[in-house]
């Protein structure tokens, strides 16, 4: 373990512990948390950064890696959401001058074209909605 790591290992151990008591959050959510943010200081780690030199740039080029892992834009949506959380408590903590995540844009999720009803499904669909409790016409006065 570098000296770097090791020192991200106690100011995450720190932040965790803040979001615990401070948030209230749930051990899951700590947990998922410290999931997605070890993997990001393995990112930071593997390119010799200490958290200081954080710039924008490096922050989406880990989101540009996760892209090319085939990662959801919700994951790395929700791994960009806990740096920028990790990043802000350091602002707070006077670590770091700025939070680099600031300016990044959360990845947009792909919209999906609507589904087709088989014809059979529709016209179940057509028949039921089509008839209230009394048998009328849902459109008859």
């Amino acid at each position: 373990m570098t000296q770097s790591t090791h020192k991200f290992s106690i100011l995450l151990t720190d932040y965790l512990t803040a979001i615990a008591a401070e948030r209230g959050a749930a051990r899951n959510t700590v947990e998922a948390y410290r999931r997605d943010l070890d993997h990001f200081a393995h990112f930071v780690s593997a390119r010799d950064l200490n958290m200081a030199d954080l710039s924008t740039a490096h922050v989406k080029a880990y989101l540009s890696d996760l892209a090319k892992g085939e990662y959801s834009a919700s994951s790395r949506s929700r791994r960009l959401s806990a740096i920028r959380q990790f990043l802000k408590f350091l602002v707070g903590d006077g670590m770091l001058p700025d939070i680099p995540a600031d300016g990044v844009a959360s990845p947009k999720k792909q919209k999906s074209l609507p589904k087709l009803l088989k014809s059979t499904n529709s016209l179940r669909r057509r028949r039921s909605g089509s008839a209230g409790q009394s048998g009328r016409s849902a459109t008859a006065p």
